[in-house]
């Protein structure tokens, strides 16, 4: 997938979504990075600044791997 950007509501679901989740499992970890290597980096800098739990700690990770200043 391709991911140009997230619309507001797409960034709250992702934010309530993740808001009960105490722990992410490590096996899990290559489908974020997945994920975001299928964004722009638009998107990913929104990701990154969304303060969604976990997601967008993982995001910032990303953003430095490509250079980008999160």
């Amino acid at each position: 997938m391709n991911y140009k950007s997230f619309s507001a509501e797409q960034i709250d679901t992702l934010r309530a979504r993740f808001s009960g989740i105490n722990t992410v499992n490590p096996d899990r970890l290559s489908q974020f990075h997945a994920i975001f290597d299928g964004c722009t980096d638009a998107a990913l800098l929104q990701l990154a600044k969304a303060r969604i739990k976990f997601v967008s700690k993982l995001a910032v990770n990303a953003c430095l791997r490509r250079g980008l200043a999160a």
